[in-house]
């Protein structure tokens, strides 16, 4: 009885903490993310905005070849979104698993299918996002681990 009780309460909060909110501005930690034998960059922000299943990205990207300001629109309801990127338009499907969002993004380079999954996540705090990212193309599969600190809001 007492072992039930526990999985109810358990399973309550699970469900009263719902799909987390991503909303905020938030730093690449370089020195706790993992870019799996890729360079990483010098610096990446993020400023995220999501209302109800809109989510709208904007990065700020530092590198060796220069700075790249990006853009990108997402739904989380499964509904295919189309954004501007490096060489063309990537297509984007947005799906919730539990608390965590999985983007999978399919785009043309080159005369080759390039496949990106991301699978984000927060923090008990919701102080840390992390970034899992599985990257497929021709000559193979690589994996990206990114951290993120939110930071505080700007005034």
């Amino acid at each position: 009885m007492i072992r039930a009780l526990v999985l109810l309460l358990s399973s309550l909060v699970v469900f009263a903490a719902g799909q987390p909110n991503f909303s905020g501005d938030w730093q690449l930690n370089l020195g706790q993310s993992e870019y799996g034998g890729l360079p990483a960059p010098e610096s990446l922000q993020r400023t995220i905005r999501q209302a109800g299943t809109q989510i709208s990205v904007d990065s700020v990207q530092k590198g060796t070849a220069g700075q790249v300001v990006s853009h990108y629109q997402y739904s989380t309801d499964g509904k295919p979104t189309t954004n501007k990127v490096q060489g063309g338009q990537a297509t984007a499907k947005s799906h919730w698993e539990g608390a965590v969002l999985v983007i999978e993004t399919e785009r043309a380079y080159k005369g080759a299918v390039l496949k990106q999954t991301e699978r984000w996540r927060l923090s008990s705090d919701r102080k840390i996002m992390m970034v899992a990212t599985v990257v497929d193309v021709p000559t193979g599969k690589f994996q990206v681990d990114q951290v993120f600190e939110k930071q505080a809001p700007k005034k």
